[in-house]
């Protein structure tokens, strides 16, 4: 993720889990806080920017414990899923995009529409089932949100970064 310095606006890189901003250009430290989970964007591509509405997904990165005889597999895990039941057309995951493309802090400023979410992580955040005389649990390490971009043209939802019509609006 790349964030601009807010005393010299020099661009600086982060993990999305970053607690500390340090600027290697003039050497400031400040604490990154958030008001609950933090909040990221994908930006859209040119053609969508000008009135983007952005939809929420949560981001579950952790690890999947699964015990039966003779013991305990981990495996990790980074998934994100739709934080709206309000919007049937629109993909349930993002895949890969939050890791494969550059996330931008959302900010008061943000260009855009900004959907709140409406279903929570909390359940999401550690699950248990029983599958096969095994039990599995999911614990999420880091939840995030990450806000899609969508565009609204003619009445259709537009995927802001593919350009792909995901149907009537």
């Amino acid at each position: 993720m790349e964030h601009a310095c807010p005393q010299c606006g020099a661009p600086v890189e982060l993990e999305d889990t970053s607690a500390l901003f340090d600027c290697p250009f003039c050497r400031v430290r400040l604490a990154i806080l958030h008001g609950g989970a933090p909040a990221f964007y994908l930006a859209p591509r040119p053609e969508f920017a000008t009135a983007p509405i952005f939809v929420p997904y949560w981001r579950l990165r952790g690890l999947v414990l699964a015990a039966d005889l003779p013991g305990v597999q981990g495996k990790l895990f980074d998934a994100t899923l739709l934080a709206r039941a309000d919007l049937p057309t629109v993909p349930p995951s993002l895949g890969l995009r939050p890791q494969a493309m550059p996330l931008r802090f959302v900010e008061p400023h943000t260009h855009g529409v900004v959907l709140p979410p409406t279903e929570t992580a909390s359940p999401l955040r550690r699950a248990q089932t029983h599958a096969q005389g095994r039990l599995t649990a999911c614990l999420a390490e880091a939840t995030a949100l990450i806000f899609q971009p969508l565009a609204l043209v003619d009445g259709r939802l537009i995927d802001g970064i593919s350009g792909d019509d995901l149907g009537a609006a």
